[in-house]
């Protein structure tokens, strides 16, 4: 039984070779591509990969001076049209150091069932 076993693997390995390459430790990696891109390509990439490596210096001074203006009462609206960020992402911010500045009461959600609980319960 175990040699029909090992006939049976081998026949399947060797057949599947070719279908199934495995890199061992004496092959060595080459590049998929061989993508050059143009000179202008180039040079945007470039001035993305700056631009971006700007931004991630830039953003924790940028959060830091955000949290304050949303403790003095800046809008969502207001700093997502200054930073270029959305609306969410200040609304998330407000939310984590823990001040609400919503403009209106919410009208779905946890917080409305609930204050709809209290004033049924207190009829």
């Amino acid at each position: 039984m175990q040699e029909a076993n090992m006939f049976g693997c081998k026949i399947f390995l060797e057949t599947n070779a070719v279908a199934f390459p495995v890199a061992n430790k004496h092959e060595t990696m080459t590049r998929m591509t061989s993508y050059e891109p143009d000179p202008s390509a180039a040079k945007t990439f470039a001035s993305y990969k700056k631009a971006y490596e700007a931004e991630r210096d830039l953003k924790p001074r940028m959060k830091e001076v955000a949290e304050g203006a949303i403790r003095t009462g800046a809008s969502n609206q207001e700093l997502a049209a200054l930073t270029g960020l959305t609306p969410e992402y200040f609304r998330k911010l407000a939310a984590a150091i823990g001040v609400d500045n919503r403009r209106r009461a919410p009208t779905v959600g946890r917080e409305v069932e609930a204050a709809r609980k209290a004033a049924e319960t207190a009829q």
